[in-house]
Parts: structure tokens; C-alpha cells; sequence
């Protein structure tokens, strides 16, 4: 760990180049490119350019990518998509879900697979995680599979294997009463090139889906998704599919281009390498991170190698929550650098995921996502970078030592510093807040506490109305959430109270804080 005197030392030099970009937790590129990338890039173009070879749409190219990809990571089949998202979409389609269908998947998760599982009309049933790994409990899995189970959607988190033999194991143990083995579909879009007790993430489960989105341990140009299976009817259906239905069904245009194709060619090659990297940065902070109270860091167990898509940090239960968010909010502000909380419950996250699915109150996932902050990791970090990054997050800890802050503390403050973290927003004072900023003030409401209605009286209801439906002032241009607070809207301060007064816990995720000394933030 970093003395006092050496911590002060680096910070005390200014924040190394680029100095006047801010440091994000998920870097906007991930897999860098090296000159082999844009030879691949100008070759494929220059073969194209002839009118009767063009760009499409069988393309040999990616025949190449796919294969390649394939005895990388040892199935028998890799379909190759224009992005991880499409793919989700496709593995959905091919479940064939009737309504009331269920797909067990973590909440703990970027939404894309959760929407998923909606447009296909099937039903999201959220399981609890393993604190330590952030990958689904099997053990909470079992507990929740029922007749109307289909399948059983794991992440290989931020870089770290699922428990992937386990899962097959349960689906065998509890098959569907008509389909069958309940059907195993994993995302790997943050783990290209992990591996679980010896084996390649890909090789097993009925498929598995990649991402080589620009933030990705290897990138297509910036989009680009594969999917992996040993099912040669499944194959089949995914291809026809991605190249609108084929003959017999529905499908559309989910392909790659050859140009991505070629880049991934030489991105694949270098896969290992660039992993390689990734982790030897990440054994360098936890190195020099250690034995700080105030954090736990990733967890790597013996069987499994983590590749640190982000580099995930919690804080100690007690500071979970407000003084989680100050160290974020000193880490920008201070130090220009924007730690991510990656990821945080979807249905806490994202109000239409609520809507849709509910909001089952997972006790292990909401302290995660309470606790949980990740600073900027990326295989190119060199010492002096990291160094920043170490005293600054070092720096910013002592600092909320000397705070007197907890869960019960409320107020413009808070909600100023949840504002003032957000991308793009420096003065909360003078911005005008857009449906990004809308969104985040109404599902970060919840860690502001409940709201206090004991002695919630007429004038106080009508301040709240005043909040809520004008704008603070002319000059700070405030608007209101579209999402209501209660539907149908109260037409006066009055109906407000009385509605506020018989508010359910339920909706407590969507109440704004009325403070304690009755002033409307």
C-alpha cells in the first residue's frame, strides 16, 4: 500500500498525460490496435474495390474469422454478427418462448440481456449472485427453476468465469416437461479468452455469446459480436437468421463485414497477449492496493483466470452507499478521473426494466451494487498512470474518513453529487436536465433514503408539488422526470399529501427526498 508521504509525492506532480480527458472506469477502447490491424483494414479494402469481388455478402473472409474463432475457443460452430446485442436477440429467438416462459438470469447484469428475454414475450426471473465472483449463485438458480424454466442465462462478469459445469449439472437435474434439458445461454461479451478449470469460455452450454464493442478485450472496428455452439441444427437456424430468415422464417440483416471480419482476424492473434497484459496490470494495483481496510479487491480463485474487464473494487459494507458515492464524486472532481459502478442491479438501474419485470428485493445484489466502484483499468496503463490512480483513490478514501457521512444523511448535496458525476454536467447549478440526468435522479432516489411523511404537512406536499411538476427556478432550468411520481398526477398540494401519506414501500424507488428540515431539494 502506498504511505502517506509517497501518495502526496505522486499527486502532488499533476495527473499524467491525457491530462485534460477524463479517465473513465470502462476505457472507450479496449482492445488496442497495432499496424497488423490497419494492413488487415487496407488490404480488405483494396481487394474490394474490384466491381465483381465487392464486400459481401458470403464474404470468405469472415468464413476465416469464424473458424479461427472456433478452434480458439474449441466449438464446433462460430457465427459471426454485427454486435453482441443482435446476438442476445437471435440466442432469444431461438428458445421459441411462449408466453410466461421463464429465463433465470442475474440482476446484477447489463440490460441487453433482460430485453432480450422481454421482446421474445418470456418472463425474467432475477437470482441472487455470488458476492465475491459477481457471477450467478447456482444455489439460488436451483431454488428458483420451475416447469415454466427455459433456460438459464449466466455472465461471465467483468472478465471472471461462470460456474459454467455447475449450471449444466442443475440443467440436467430439473429439465423442462416438454423441451427438455433446460437450455444453458452464457454472455461472454466481457470475457473473450477466459478460461474455467482448463477450458476455453465457448465451449460449452448450447451457445455462447461475444462482444467486440469498442470497450471489449478485442474490438471489430467497434461493434461486432460472435456466438458459439456445438448444435448443428442451431447453427443453422442462426445463420438464417442473420441473413434475413433464409428460406423457412423470420430473420434480418445481423451480419459482419468482411472489413470487421479481417480485423478480427489479427485482434484474435493477438487475444492472448493483449489478456496477458490486462492482468498483469491488474496484479500491479492489487499489489498496491492491499491491505487498504476500506476495500475488497477482485477475487481469483485457483480454477479460474479473470481478465478484468474492470477492475472491481467494494468498499466495506458500512460505507456502502453515500460514502461509495463520495469517493466517486472526489475521484472526478478532484482528479479527473470517473470510477464506473459496473453493474449495479438492472431493475434498480433501468426504470423500464422494473416496470417490466419488477423489483424483487435481491438483498446480496443491492449491497453489491451499493459497495461496488471501478476505477479505470486498461492493459496500456503505465506505472505512473497507475501510481495516479492508486493515490488518488487513497486520497479520496482519507478524505470521506474525515466525513460525517451515512445512509441517513440526505439532501441537495447528495443529489448535486450524483448529478455532478454524471458525464458532461459541471455546474448543477446551470444545467438544464436532459432525459440522461432525468433518468438517473429518479432510480438513484432510492439510495437517498425514504421519504420522511410523519409530519408531512400541506405546505410541505405543495413544495414537493412545486418540485415536481415547474422548475426550481428560471434560472437554474430544472425539469421534471417523466416518469410520474403517482398516476394518475395530483391536481393540487393537497391530493399530493394525501397520496404521499398512503405511499407504498413499493414505490420507494421512484420517491424523491423531501429533507428532513422540510426543504424540497
Amino acid at each position: 500500500m502506498l504511505d502517506h508521504k509517497t501518495r502526496r509525492k505522486i499527486l502532488s506532480k499533476g495527473k499524467p498525460k491525457p491530462k485534460n480527458v477524463i479517465w473513465y472506469g470502462e476505457p472507450n477502447l479496449g482492445g488496442w490496435y497495432t499496424k497488423a490491424e490497419i494492413d488487415a483494414v487496407v488490404n480488405i479494402i483494396k481487394e474490394s474495390m474490384d466491381w465483381t469481388v465487392g464486400f459481401g455478402p458470403n464474404s470468405k473472409t469472415i468464413e476465416e474469422f469464424e473458424n479461427a474463432f472456433v478452434k480458439y475457443c474449441g466449438s464446433r460452430y462460430a457465427i459471426a454478427t454485427n454486435g453482441a446485442g443482435t446476438a442476445i436477440d437471435m440466442a432469444m429467438m431461438c428458445l421459441d418462448l411462449k408466453p410466461g416462459d421463464e429465463v433465470i438470469c442475474p440482476a446484477i447484469n447489463y440490460k441487453a440481456a433482460h430485453l432480450a428475454i422481454l421482446k421474445q414475450g418470456g418472463k425474467v426471473v432475477f437470482c441472487e449472485i455470488d458476492p465475491k465472483t459477481f457471477n450467478l449463485d447456482p444455489k439460488d438458480v436451483e431454488k428458483r427453476i420451475t416447469p415454466k424454466t427455459r433456460a438459464i442465462f449466466p455472465v461471465h462478469m467483468n472478465g471472471f468465469p461462470a460456474p459454467i459445469d455447475e449450471l449444466l449439472n442443475i440443467a440436467k437435474q430439473h429439465p423442462h416437461p416438454k423441451y427438455g434439458q433446460l437450455k444453458i445461454i452464457s454472455d461472454a461479451a466481457r470475457s473473450c479468452g477466459a478460461s474455467y478449470k482448463g477450458e476455453r469460455i465457448g465451449s460449452k452450454g448450447w451457445m455462447t455469446i461475444f462482444s467486440f464493442q469498442t470497450q471489449k478485450l478485442m474490438t471489430t472496428l467497434g461493434e461486432g459480436g460472435m456466438i458459439t455452439t456445438n448444435d448443428t441444427a442451431l447453427n443453422k437456424r442462426l445463420r438464417d437468421i442473420r441473413q434475413f430468415g433464409g428460406e423457412n422464417e423470420w430473420g434480418s440483416n445481423y451480419k459482419m463485414t468482411k472489413v470487421q471480419a479481417a480485423v478480427g482476424l489479427v485482434q484474435l492473434k493477438r487475444l492472448d497477449e493483449m489478456n496477458r497484459r490486462r492482468r498483469t496490470v491488474a496484479h500491479r494495483r492489487s499489489e498496491l492496493l492491499k491491505d487498504v481496510p476500506e476495500l475488497t479487491l477482485p477475487y481469483e480463485p485457483s480454477e479460474s483466470e479473470h481478465l478484468y474487464y474492470v477492475y472491481s473494487i467494494l468498499v466495506k459494507p458500512e460505507w456502502a452507499g453515500v460514502k461509495r458515492d463520495k469517493i466517486i464524486e472526489i475521484m472526478k472532481e478532484k482528479f479527473g478521473i470517473a470510477c464506473s459502478i459496473t453493474n449495479p442491479p438492472t431493475y434498480i438501474r433501468w426504470p423500464y426494466i422494473a416496470k417490466k419485470c419488477g423489483t424483487p428485493k435481491l438483498k446480496v445484489s443491492e449491497e453489491i451494487g451499493k459497495r461496488l466502484l471501478c476505477p479505470p483499468l486498461h492493459p496500456l496503463l503505465n506505472k505512473e498512470q497507475e501510481l495516479y490512480i492508486c493515490a488518488a483513490l487513497l486520497e479520496a478514501i482519507e478524505e470521506v474518513k474525515k466525513l460525517s457521512l451515512s445512509d441517513k444523511d440526505s439532501g441537495k448535496v447528495d443529489i448535486q453529487l450524483q448529478l455532478k458525476a454524471l458525464p458532461g454536467i459541471e455546474d448543477v447549478n446551470e444545467v438544464k436536465i436532459k432525459d440522461k440526468i432525468i433518468h438517473h435522479l429518479t432510480i438513484q432516489s432510492k439510495f437517498f433514503g425514504r421519504l420522511e411523511v410523519s409530519r408531512l404537512e400541506i405546505k410541505d406536499a405543495r413544495k414537493l408539488f412545486n418540485f415536481y411538476f415547474k422548475s426550481l427556478s428560471e434560472k437554474a432550468r430544472v425539469f421534471f422526470p417523466p416518469y410520474p411520481l403517482f398516476s394518475p398526477r395530483p391536481k393540487d398540494p393537497k391530493e399530493l399529501a394525501n397520496k404521499i401519506k398512503n405511499w407504498k414501500k413499493e414505490d420507494d424507488w421512484i420517491v424523491l427526498k423531501l429533507l428532513k428540515n422540510k426543504q424540497i431539494i
